[in-house]
């Protein structure tokens, strides 16, 4: 896939786009050709967090939702219907407590409830949106006019030390495994707990992890990991590996940014970093107020310049800490596409960079696990 190939079909729109050149504001006509050339797409979102609303009783995701009222939030179908998401990942939760019998014992029970309402979701407002467990479902229900729900945990401490509970939560239709949260576990060493100043890495049975992960067919996301626990990770998985909700250090210093040499090594492995919407991953707090559209796209430039336009995505951690000027709720992602064409960015790479990267890793995942 070329990087910035502009094809015939936005010839138009960025003909239309110089009529107003330089102004930040598009005339209706090209507004038009946007929007249709987005809902050509499919767009996948690989980090939402609404999980927390959908386990408040009477809380209804088939209902509107606007932020600043009671029961708000950034995520509802209504809006995913407005804005043009296609699927979602929507990421269980796990809390990291003692790494001892009763705390794994608790975070599964937390897991599997939460598994089971986002599954009770989608069987309840089955009209609008589906569970999915392949790219293909998620193409498919796209077809049919209907939303593609998928399942990440979000945390290897739901496994605690037994490593059947990956095939486990894979049959419950969980896509994706974050390795490891805020915390070390018995997976890996984290980014942000250096309780243990050295960085140990990958465990020897988190390489039985990454294996199992590898054999089953689930998607390895290394977003939280220690460097080296990233590095060891690249070394041992066979399938490409994804960063659900990150972005580049070098424009913002934040521990769970990517370095260069990480976001380099992701790509030469066919991995996919999904740029945040997280404002403190976006900017420096000291060099700017508010984080708006165009910080979003910064980061995904610079991981395109390093890592290659197949290395990035988007994981926009709404509900979850997401959110920016111009794109506080899933109802406004059209103005990243805005932006990304304003940018020069063809309906090919945009297609890429909104979904079509993310499912590539997910089918590649899927074709290793299914030749074991």
């Amino acid at each position: 896939m070329g990087f910035r190939a502009v094809p015939s079909a936005l010839l138009l729109i960025s003909s239309l786009f110089c009529f107003r050149c330089g102004s930040g504001s598009e005339s209706p006509a090209a507004l038009d050709q946007i929007r249709q050339a987005h809902d050509r797409m499919l767009t996948v979102d690989a980090r939402i967090d609404t999980i927390g609303k959908l386990l408040k009783p009477g809380w209804k995701i088939g209902e509107r939702h606007d932020p600043g009222k009671s029961g708000g939030g950034q995520v509802d179908l209504p809006r995913m219907k407005e804005g043009g998401l296609d699927a979602a990942f929507f990421v269980v939760p796990v809390e990291q407590g003692e790494r001892t019998p009763e705390g794994y014992a608790n975070a599964r029970e937390s897991a599997a409830h939460a598994i089971d309402r986002i599954r009770r979701v989608t069987e309840e407002n089955s009209l609008t949106i589906l569970l999915a467990l392949s790219p293909g479902d998620a193409y498919r229900f796209e077809k049919e006019g209907k939303l593609a729900a998928f399942i990440g945990l979000g945390n290897g401490y739901a496994i605690g030390t037994d490593l059947s509970l990956i095939e486990s939560y894979h049959a419950k239709g969980v896509r994706y495994l974050t390795l490891c949260g805020d915390a070390d576990n018995e997976i890996c060493d984290s980014a942000t707990d250096r309780a243990h100043p050295e960085d140990s890495g990958l465990s020897d049975f988190g390489r039985q992890v990454v294996m199992e992960c590898n054999r089953v067919g689930m998607i390895i996301d290394v977003c939280h990991c220690s460097e080296k626990s990233f590095f060891d990770v690249l070394g041992v998985s066979r399938a490409p590996v994804i960063v659900s909700h990150s972005a580049a250090r070098a424009l913002c210093d934040h521990p769970e940014n990517m370095t260069d040499v990480m976001i380099r090594a992701l790509g030469g492995k066919g991995g996919v970093i999904l740029v945040c919407f997280v404002p403190e991953r976006l900017v420096r707090p000291k060099t700017k107020v508010r984080a708006a559209v165009p910080d979003i796209v910064d980061h995904i430039d610079y991981v395109t310049r390093l890592g290659g336009i197949d290395s990035v995505g988007i994981g926009s951690a709404f509900d979850g800490g997401g959110g920016v000027s111009g794109c506080g709720d899933v109802g406004e992602i059209l103005n990243l596409t805005i932006e990304l064409l304003r940018r020069g960015y063809g309906e090919h790479a945009v297609e890429a960079i909104w979904g079509g990267n993310l499912m590539r890793v997910f089918q590649q995942v899927t074709l290793l696990a299914e030749k074991e």
